[in-house]
């Protein structure tokens, strides 16, 4: 697992916004959403963010003290966010490369708070590094989100990646045969001994 370089965001390079290839993994300007093994069995709409800059690579708080860049954890990412539309990526990069270079410094900040830190379930976790990287980009003129509004803003405005159909079995299959398995186990014995 690679760990993000230390990086001096003032005089970092301003990266072209490269195209978004879910094939390549290249995600630019988004957050990036994937099931996580048996908790999302149990409750589907729980899962793994990561977010990534203008150069497309993912930033992820993977555990205490990591942030890995490029290396995606857990699964093949199922859903996305973008965080600004084509037609805000082109304005940012054409009339305004300042406040794209601010954009991509806020998620390299965030990303660096994160390498210090300890990491648990509940309350600092993959959710609140991205909440992090969006503070400090003040999105959407906000300085204030938090686990929940990550979560919300994922709930609402994520979209499957191609094929959908399969993002959708994998996201929501093992809940389904966990349950039927259950209302069978409940169900079953009833029916065999009356």
């Amino acid at each position: 697992m690679r760990r993000m370089p230390e990086i001096d965001v003032e005089s970092a390079e301003l990266a072209e916004v490269v195209a978004f290839e879910p094939k390549k993994r290249r995600f630019p300007l988004c957050l990036i959403w994937t099931t996580l093994p048996i908790l999302s069995w149990l409750i589907p709409f729980i899962g793994h963010v990561e977010i990534a800059a203008s150069d497309g690579k993912s930033q992820g708080f993977q555990g205490a003290y990591t942030v890995a860049v490029d290396n995606f954890a857990f699964n093949d990412p199922l859903a996305v966010v973008h965080l600004f539309s084509e037609k805000e990526i082109d304005c940012l990069r054409s009339k305004h490369p300042e406040d794209l270079k601010r954009i991509d410094g806020a998620i390299y900040r965030g990303s660096e708070d994160h390498r210090h830190q300890g990491w648990n379930l509940i309350s600092n976790n993959c959710h609140s590094h991205a909440a992090t990287c969006l503070n400090h980009m003040e999105y959407k003129e906000k300085k204030n989100w938090n686990m929940v509004s990550i979560w919300w803003l994922l709930m609402t405005r994520s979209k499957y990646l191609r094929p959908k159909w399969w993002c959708v079995i994998r996201t929501y299959t093992p809940f389904l045969v966990l349950v039927t398995l259950i209302v069978l186990a409940a169900v079953l014995p009833g029916l065999l001994w009356k």
